[in-house]
């Protein structure tokens, strides 16, 4: 999450710092019925204009909060979290009153809130977060929007009213059934021999206990064969059995059509996306490098008649663009089609999709994959080549200004093994190789122990450059018990907490682990990203950024992260 002062989004969706304003008044209360949605389809609340939304989103509250968990904040955005930590949202705090006599707000106990949002021109997808705890996740709400929340954390309920009511609501009831289906259905996992794991110990005996008793259930497939014939049987789910599905077409009759279709779309976009992913990846990328034919013979023989049926999900849009639901749909389908095809993803999305959906599936590879390619500044500027709207444009080359080389790395504290704490520009001197990681992260300590250790212990980094470790662990005690597993104690150590540095790591775009960055003496990016996952791909990619070994060295070629 990132406060920010000016932030255009997706959709039309622009923050102004001056405008980004909560008001929580005590003798205003929420508006009345001459702010309703025109197809609402209750007599009485009726606008005198009709799609596209126009006008600034007001939520009331009425908060009961016995435990005082932390801040009341609201997180706008213009996608889910799902389609990527990089993309931006902003948050904001909130201020609650005590009600007066006249408002009608009798309860001592309860405290009202406000909130007007700045316009915008589609929707936004907006939480309710006490403290780091959601209370609302990501409702759509459009603009003109007018909704009542009333939450009682006391007794765990929560009601909606007001013009919107009835939106919220199902958004609610909808989300709820989707837990619902998750809580009752056996959790799964996925081993490579399910009998050689249950031949472990006593884990069959435990297994076979566990099955016998009421309440929950644990299915443990086969890698590459029951997970596959599982996702196969997910996307032949007819939609009416989706999760959530029944729930909307119930209360179809208190929804515009706009609102049905976006929801609709959310729901089955996200249902299908999920399992189109898993065969891509662990079906169809691996089958390939495993040489499991029949796999992969399926999936070729199969998932093109799958893609063409799902299509319309994402490319029939009601207005402007699909939601979170459709877009990831339309990502993960255009994943899997250039995987088929052996072809780029951008060349394909340029291909076979046009207008503000192209300009979306872009956008999103863009930040998906802007820290994992070895020179993200042409990557991202011959992304913004092919996007026409400025809103994107803008965004990608706001990334691009901030990894351009020579520009002095942003101030963070770090924190020593003695609990001290230092700068991060208190490292400036020599050049500089960053090494991120987090605890129990099993690809850090691969990592470190085969590429950056053997290249500590050769002396070259002492020559050269100084290797500095720095973990993201939030938890001091688990960063200091297991610092000889994912680095060496024979290196300076550090850590930068994650909650309190979000902000800092998503400026740099560290999301994933392990991340090297490099810096040089005065502490000046050299790089946000050293590429190769060898000792001899790694060296080549430094000598490359800083001439730290012979001409004579070996250069192989740089793999794909």
């Amino acid at each position: 999450m990132k406060k920010i002062l000016f932030t255009c989004f997706l959709g039309g969706l622009c923050f102004v710092g001056s405008e980004f304003t909560c008001w929580s008044q005590v003798a205003d209360s929420p508006l009345g019925i001459g702010n309703a949605f025109a197809d609402s389809h209750h007599p009485g609340r009726e606008r005198s204009f009709a799609p596209p939304f126009s006008g600034k989103a007001i939520l009331y509250g009425e908060l009961i909060n016995p435990d005082s968990l932390g801040p009341l904040k609201m997180q706008i955005s213009p996608f889910k979290k799902v389609l990527g930590d990089a993309l931006p949202d902003s948050v904001l705090e909130i201020q609650t009153t005590h009600g007066t006599f006249f408002d009608g707000v009798l309860d001592p106990r309860v405290r009202k809130f406000r909130v007007v949002l700045p316009e915008f021109t589609e929707y936004a997808y907006v939480s309710l977060m006490l403290g780091d705890r959601p209370i609302l996740d990501e409702f759509l709400v459009f603009p003109g929007d007018s909704a009542m929340l009333g939450l009682d954390l006391q007794k765990f309920t929560t009601v909606f009213a007001g013009p919107e009511g009835d939106w919220m609501e199902t958004q609610y009831l909808v989300q709820r059934a989707i837990k619902q289906h998750q809580f009752e259905t056996p959790r799964v996992i996925i081993e490579r021999d399910r009998e050689g794991f249950l031949d472990k110990d006593d884990y069959r005996e435990q297994y076979q206990a566990a099955y016998q008793n009421f309440g929950a259930q644990l299915e443990i497939q086969n890698f590459g064969k029951d997970d596959i014939e599982a996702a196969f049987r997910q996307l032949a789910i007819p939609k009416e059995e989706i999760p959530g599905i029944d729930i909307l077409f119930q209360r179809k009759h208190l929804l515009s059509n706009s609102r049905i279709k976006l929801l609709e779309q959310e729901i089955l976009g996200s249902f299908y996306a999920k399992t189109l992913s898993h065969l891509r990846r662990y079906g169809y990328q691996i089958g390939k490098a495993q040489h499991n034919q029949f796999v992969v013979q399926r999936i070729e023989s199969e998932i093109p008649g799958i893609l063409e049926s799902l299509e319309p999900l994402f490319s029939d849009q009601e207005f402007s663009g699909p939601g979170s639901g459709g877009l990831l749909l339309a990502m993960e389908w255009a994943k899997m089609k250039a995987a088929l095809n052996n072809t780029d993803f951008s060349r394909l999305v340029l291909n076979e999709t046009e207008g503000r959906l192209q300009d979306q599936m872009l956008y999103v590879y863009a930040l998906e994959n802007v820290n994992r390619v070895e020179d993200p500044i042409a990557f991202l500027e011959g992304i913004q080549s092919h996007i026409r709207k400025e809103t994107y444009r803008g965004h990608l080359e706001g990334i691009a200004s901030r990894l351009e080389p020579g520009i002095k790395i942003k101030m963070a504290s770090l924190y020593t093994l003695e609990d001290e704490s230092i700068s991060i520009r208190d490292l400036e001197g020599k050049a500089t190789l960053l090494y991120f990681y987090f605890s129990t992260c099993s690809h850090s300590a691969k990592f470190f122990h085969t590429v950056l250790k053997p290249i500590m212990e050769s002396g070259l980094s002492n020559q050269e450059f100084n290797l500095v470790a720095i973990s993201v662990d939030n938890n001091p005690e688990l960063w200091k018990e297991q610092l000889s597993t994912y680095s060496s104690p024979d290196i300076p150590n550090y850590r930068l907490p994650s909650k309190e540095w979000r902000a800092w790591l998503d400026y740099y775009l560290i999301s994933g682990y392990p991340r090297t960055m490099l810096l040089d003496s005065d502490g000046k990016l050299l790089s946000i990203w050293v590429s190769g996952r060898t000792e001899e791909s790694f060296k080549a990619s430094l000598q490359e950024l800083v001439p730290i070994y012979p001409t004579t060295l070996s250069t192989p070629s740089i793999q794909e992260p």
